[in-house]
């Protein structure tokens, strides 16, 4: 599967940047990390770099969800 999260930045001029993350290293958040299941098992051999080419768009029902689709590069 891919773990998918994010981090921002939201500058300041009054202070230091405010960072908001939910990477799986840092303290949780409400907001989580997501994971999109593969549909099948792909043998990678250790070392080697995988690729996909990912696509979110917004659901026009729902603003607050998001359609993923991907392709993989590893033909």
């Amino acid at each position: 599967g891919i773990c998918l999260w994010f981090t921002c930045t939201f500058p300041s001029i009054t202070s230091e940047p405010v960072t908001l993350s939910t990477e799986p290293e840092e303290p949780p958040t409400h907001w989580k990390q997501t994971i999109i299941v593969l549909p099948t098992e792909v043998p990678v051999e250790q070392g080697t770099p995988i690729a996909y080419d990912l696509a979110l768009k917004q659901s026009r029902e729902n603003s607050r969800r998001h359609h993923a689709s991907y392709e993989d590069e590893l033909a």
